[in-house]
């Protein structure tokens, strides 16, 4: 299947690769629920053209990235096309995409690690591991700060990448205080033919977190929806 990616600046291999992604996602989704966009140009709008508006927002060479909770390994997969030399990690708590996370990266002949594990408990061993941690639509933001902000390196960062956040924002200032961080940079662009607004909240690092965040999550998600 050829998909409509001519817009999106690719060199050849970039666009090879990532219709072999979509191609074997979808090939795949057809007796595992991955996804409930399955229509071409809704796929290289709404995950691949998102994924690239982070990519092109960054520096990435050579960084170590976590992706949490990546379902279809949206953004992480795409970043790793675009740029090979990112150590990533993608870190999924549903085993039946994490079996398919491993099975893309084989197919397309990439390196990177996957995780079948939750945020909240992975952390206890890989406690401010990465360069840059990436989140895509997962969670209200205050619940992301305090799951993803704890495995981001001092000097590194948290993106996330959302809808409309404007409200999202203001209730994540606690947690932001809690776990030594701010917010850098928000981000706001629009998708093609008018496929939505998509915003990249830009969360630095600035001191160690306490090593009680995060906390247990029903702690988390209680608080979140007060």
């Amino acid at each position: 299947m050829t998909y409509p990616m001519e817009h999106l600046k690719l060199t050849n291999d970039q666009e090879v690769q990532l219709e072999r992604f979509v191609d074997f996602m979808l090939a795949f989704n057809a007796h595992t629920n991955l996804t409930s966009i399955t229509e071409p140009t809704d796929i290289v709008i709404k995950h691949i053209e998102d994924s690239l508006a982070l990519y092109h927002h960054v520096q990435w060479r050579g960084q170590s990235v976590l992706d949490v909770g990546t379902g279809a390994g949206f953004p992480g997969i795409v970043l790793l096309i675009m740029d090979p030399t990112i150590q990533l990690t993608l870190l999924e708590a549903t085993t039946k995409k994490a079996v398919f996370l491993q099975a893309a990266l084989d197919h397309l002949g990439l390196q990177a690690r996957v995780v079948n594990e939750r945020a909240e408990t992975w952390i206890s061993s890989h406690r401010e591991s990465f360069d840059i941690v990436t989140a895509r639509a997962v969670a209200p933001l205050p619940v992301l700060v305090e799951w993803c902000v704890p495995y981001v390196k001092v000097g590194g960062s948290f993106i996330a990448m959302k809808g409309h956040v404007e409200e999202e924002v203001i209730q994540a200032n606690a947690a932001l205080r809690q776990t030594n961080a701010e917010i850098g940079e928000i981000v706001s662009y629009e998708l093609s033919q008018n496929k939505g607004s998509r915003t990249l909240v830009v969360i630095d690092k600035i001191k160690t977190t306490p090593s009680i965040y995060p906390r247990p999550n029903r702690l988390i998600q209680k608080e979140a929806i007060k």
